[in-house]
């Protein structure tokens, strides 16, 4: 398999990946009880690292289905107010981004 089919494949594999994590997210995001509230916070940190990285990539979030996206936008209120308080990988994408190394 030639570089392009590979590339191709692996986008095709995240995409079937952020779908399952985005579906799976919205169903625990429709429930109020503990264990659905802390597999939303683990899914919302998973589909918040894929943004990262297709960012970082230069890749159109729209390329693996999560085009206009935000996975933080899952929570209610309070949850987003204990995220905070617990310091949840998630709560951060909420917060204003540094420069990195080579920005200024």
């Amino acid at each position: 398999m030639n570089e392009k089919a590979r590339n191709k494949t692996a986008l095709v594999v995240l995409e079937e990946v952020a779908l399952a994590a985005r579906r799976a997210a919205e169903q625990a995001a429709e429930k109020d009880d503990a264990f659905a509230n802390g597999l939303l916070s683990a899914y919302v940190d998973v589909l918040t690292v894929i943004m990262e990285q297709v960012e970082v990539l230069g890749l159109d979030p729209a390329a693996i289905g999560l085009g206009g996206f935000e996975p933080y936008s899952l929570y209610r209120p309070k949850q987003v107010a204990e995220n905070h308080r617990l310091g949840s990988v998630s709560g951060l994408a909420a917060l204003p981004s540094l420069p990195g190394p080579h920005e200024s």
